[in-house]
């Protein structure tokens, strides 16, 4: 069977981003008329936008410690004042940031793999199905994507580019810094490109220089955040905080224990002697999830680095980092409660030069000519992943959400001031509280239980189920069921 060739070579690479803007943008417009609700941590990022629009600053960080969106809101806050739709504008906005990645991403995979490699993986890794839905979320990690991924590109620019060295250099560190407004692994890639970039200048001089411009910008945006971001100091507390390891060893290793006692089973004795590598097979596991079906071409392509490229100065910085990295994800897996693929989608980004050379090794070995039909399938399946993603509901079932708050307001249509709600769910209350003036946190909620004993609230909304199980104080005289959507009462108190 004879494969017709196809090459991308004789296009140019602004053209080839222009195209993978064009579907990436494509794909996550069809996959957000597909979400019909905003995400959970979307509340608070559209909530200090919402300040940032009124000038508000006092009030940004009163709704929760979200110190490091506080440039992703200002972004929604900025579209909001062309849509003059907040949900939108926080959606379109994380649109933006993914969408635009793709420049970065290809032009850094350009420095060492054809437009043929690079093209495709850029294509099928910014369009794997959970970024694409990272994507259409409100989240600020879309923004930490583009702004890493600039750090990234202008730091190899300025190792290919003696001559403006300088200029790209200070590019580069400007936006890791602006990465590291966003998610403070922004602070560890800073770090560890100083550390490569003080290395491969052989020029003591030169070393000295750079060290101090890099310790003078990493303490000015230090201070600054000093300055106006206090919280971020409890936030980076939080996050090397060892006591959560110890408390999570000793939880586990009590629950073990007890199953022991309770079965007189040895086999949760023999779980418990393996506590301690729990984690380190999660952050595998995570790591197999994120690359999905190119994991195999990392392996390949890290031993290729080990056998071929490892005197490539660009792929010895990509695996620094993507050391790097995966230390910080492999000790968060020790110390957090909860672990996501989103936290892993920058390292799959770092390994993507690997990925490359694993390609190639089995695209351009003869010898290996049927791996050629294997890569097809795999890039099939991908690109089935993909339309599957973007054409599946998301969050349907909370569409009765938005039901609630329009009937709440075409109640309250004669005024704009924020309604007081007694719910235990907070995105009822960000919905009917959206547009009105001066704007509210939505996760500072009145407990139906307070609602039962002090009525301190406007209205009292209940699911069917929390209506079975509070059957009893709603049998009070004062409360007083008005209407129901959909399963949901809407009572008020009646004084």
């Amino acid at each position: 069977m004879k494969i017709v060739k196809f090459s991308l070579e004789k296009f140019s690479d602004n053209l080839l981003i222009l195209i993978l803007l064009f579907f990436c943008i494509f794909f996550r417009i069809i996959m957000l008329n597909h979400t019909f609700s905003i995400n959970q941590d979307g509340i608070i990022y559209i909530y200090m936008a919402q300040k940032l629009w009124e000038i508000n600053l006092k009030e940004i960080f009163s709704c929760e410690i979200f110190t490091l969106g506080f440039l992703y809101s200002l972004s929604i806050a900025i579209l909001y004042t062309l849509l003059h739709n907040w949900e939108l504008s926080g959606n379109l906005t994380s649109i933006f940031y993914s969408s635009f990645s793709a420049y970065p991403l290809f032009k850094i995979l350009r420095f060492n793999l054809s437009k043929d490699y690079s093209f495709l993986l850029c294509f099928f890794t910014l369009n794997l199905s959970y970024i694409i839905k990272q994507s259409v979320d409100v989240i600020r990690d879309p923004a930490y994507w583009f702004f890493f991924l600039f750090g990234i590109y202008f730091l190899l620019k300025s190792l290919q580019n003696f001559k403006h060295l300088g200029f790209y250099f200070f590019l580069s560190v400007l936006f890791f810094l602006l990465a590291s407004i966003n998610r403070i692994e922004g602070l560890l890639l800073l770090s560890l490109s100083s550390i490569f970039y003080l290395y491969y200048f052989h020029n003591n001089k030169l070393k000295i220089f750079y060290f101090l411009v890099i310790l003078i910008l990493f303490s000015l945006q230090i201070l600054l955040m000093f300055l106006f971001f206090p919280s971020f100091f409890v936030y980076l507390k939080h996050k090397i905080n060892l006591e959560v390891l110890f408390r999570n060893y000793k939880y586990f290793y009590d629950e073990l224990t007890n199953l022991y006692l309770s079965t007189n089973n040895f086999f949760w004795i023999y779980l418990r002697i393996l506590l301690p590598f729990l984690p380190i097979l999660f952050f595998i596991s995570f790591t197999i999830k994120t690359y999905n079906l190119l994991f195999p071409f990392l392996i390949v392509g890290i031993k290729n680095f080990f056998e071929k490229e490892n005197k490539n100065l660009i792929i010895k910085y990509f695996f620094f980092l993507f050391i790097g990295y995966s230390l910080l994800l492999l000790f968060w897996s020790f110390t957090y409660n909860y672990l996501s693929k989103r936290y892993f989608i920058p390292l799959l980004f770092i390994g993507l030069p690997f990925i490359g050379l694993g390609i190639k090794n089995y695209i351009e070995n003869k010898k290996l000519f049927l791996f050629k039909y294997l890569i097809f399938l795999i890039f099939s399946i991908l690109f089935l992943s993909i339309i599957l993603t973007i054409f599946s509901n998301r969050r349907k079932d909370e569409l009765v959400y938005k039901k609630i708050a329009y009937t709440i307001n075409q109640i309250e249509n004669n005024h704009l001031n924020p309604i007081i709600i007694a719910t235990n769910n907070k995105k009822i209350n960000f919905y009917i509280n959206l547009e009105r003036k001066p704007h509210i946190c939505p996760t500072q909620l009145i407990s139906p239980e307070r609602f039962f004993q002090e009525c301190k609230a406007k209205y009292l909304i209940l699911s069917e189920k929390e209506q079975s199980l509070l059957a009893s104080n709603l049998g009070f005289s004062k409360i007083k069921k008005i209407l129901e959507v959909e399963g949901w009462g809407i009572f008020i108190c009646q004084k």
